[in-house]
């Protein structure tokens, strides 16, 4: 990486060009409009099979999910046991284990719980059992103070459709916040944060309209 450059990888999970395109046409995304207009863009290639465990991580490694030993959420122990996947079970290295020399934030990318030792900070935030794990640790308390990391809402237990939109968005709007505030801080050389919102909200309500029978509105937009 040459010196004082910095690079920024934004991922926005689950947010296909077949939805982003009508709207950029629509001028409701102009900052992704500004991107294609000065830069590429293009379809990437997911894994097999494709879900956020284990295509994150073959994004950040380049090795396919047999190699990484995880297909899925969770991986059977035993007979009769299952586990969810965790760094501690992969085989491989991740971009920022091999970049030892290069400082790097990684926040919220999937199944980075429980975090560990990098030259920077890793903060997993989704798919963790409580919000407020990071590394090094005492940096939760910073994120605590100026952002209530600890005491950010889920969505696990909140059956209202509506009041979980509410909640995802308030997620993904403090994540931006603290990923900013983070950044010109710390000054990281790479900088990687993931934006969940497009993939749990088509999880979860083209779910809830298929077991209802009925389509859901998502501000004006029904699926």
């Amino acid at each position: 990486m040459v010196k004082n450059h910095k690079v920024i990888i934004i991922g926005f999970d689950g947010a296909s060009w077949n939805y982003l395109n009508p709207l950029i046409k629509e001028d409701k995304l102009p900052n992704f409009r500004r991107v294609i207009e000065n830069g590429v863009y293009a379809t990437m290639k997911s894994t097999i099979p494709p879900v956020t465990v284990p295509a994150w991580q073959c994004m950040f490694s380049g090795y396919n999910p047999g190699y990484i030993g995880a297909i899925d959420f969770k991986r059977r122990v035993n007979t009769f046991r299952f586990e969810l996947v965790s760094p501690k079970m992969w085989k491989g290295l991740m971009i920022w284990d091999r970049m030892k020399n290069v400082k790097t934030l990684v926040m919220n990318i999937p199944f980075t719980y429980p975090p560990y030792e990098i030259n920077g900070h890793m903060i997993p935030l989704e798919f963790t059992p409580e919000f407020g794990h990071t590394y090094p640790p005492e940096l939760a308390d910073e994120l605590d103070e100026k952002f209530g990391i600890r005491s950010l809402q889920r969505i696990e237990h909140v059956p209202d459709p509506k009041k979980r939109i509410e909640i995802l968005y308030k997620l993904d709007e403090t994540i931006l916040d603290m990923f900013i505030y983070l950044v010109k801080k710390y000054e990281y050389d790479l900088n990687i944060v993931r934006f969940g919102v497009p993939d749990t909200i088509c999880l979860l309500y083209t779910s809830d309209a298929a077991d209802d029978g009925e389509s859901v509105d998502l501000g004006g937009r029904r699926i």
